[in-house]
């Protein structure tokens, strides 16, 4: 079954997929991300699952002293209140299509696929299609330690990654801008510069 893909912006106009934050919750006590840096050999870390409702009662119930999440998802439940931290793009890259909305449907569905047309955002279109591409190159999923964001000035993109290594003692970076035209070939390009970086140990 073959299907087509479309992105569309948040439904904030002042919030689109370039610009999303990351919000920090906390229980108590404010964690400063200097303060992690310093005192991460005390630090445990736990995988969380469930929705944000559920993350956030675990938290409240002291199962967690602090949580990352979306801010475009807290922004849309109206969950302002619960943060405490925001964190920019500039000290936590978000995760690969990050706020956006994806729609998809049959590709030979011409009624269905000329009305989502209208509604596709081409600059998010061409962000996602080269952000999930660095993920392609890589086989990256939810386990992969890896963040990516582009940013579209005029007619260039400019696409930004970051890979960890299993044990999180390495980071892999690499940034990089070509013309609209060739979103697609960034991201791959991105993907493959970080594979060579991390020599495959970023998967178990």
């Amino acid at each position: 079954l073959a299907l087509i893909i479309y992105f569309w912006q948040v439904s904030f106009p002042e919030i689109d997929s370039t610009g999303l934050m990351i919000s920090f919750f906390v229980s108590g006590i404010i964690i400063f991300i200097i303060g992690f840096f310093i005192s991460k050999l005390f630090l445990k870390y736990k995988l969380i699952r469930g929705n944000v409702d559920t993350r956030i009662n675990k938290l409240n119930g002291e199962l967690y002293d602090a949580i990352i999440l979306s801010y475009a998802g807290i922004d849309c439940l109206n969950l302002n209140e619960h943060i405490s931290e925001i964190l920019s793009i500039d000290e936590i890259i978000p995760s690969a299509g990050q706020g956006v909305i994806a729609l998809q449907c049959r590709e030979k569905d011409k009624e269905v696929n000329h009305m989502l047309k209208k509604v596709n955002h081409l600059n998010t279109f061409i962000s996602v299609q080269a952000e999930r591409n660095v993920l392609k190159v890589l086989d990256g999923d939810c386990e992969t330690a890896i963040g990516v964001i582009s940013q579209i000035y005029d007619k260039t993109i400019h696409l930004k990654a970051e890979l960890f290594s299993l044990d999180g003692k390495e980071r892999f970076y690499y940034e990089d801008s070509k013309n609209i035209t060739h979103a697609y070939e960034l991201g791959l390009e991105i993907g493959e510069n970080l594979k060579k970086q991390s020599s495959g140990n970023y998967k178990k």
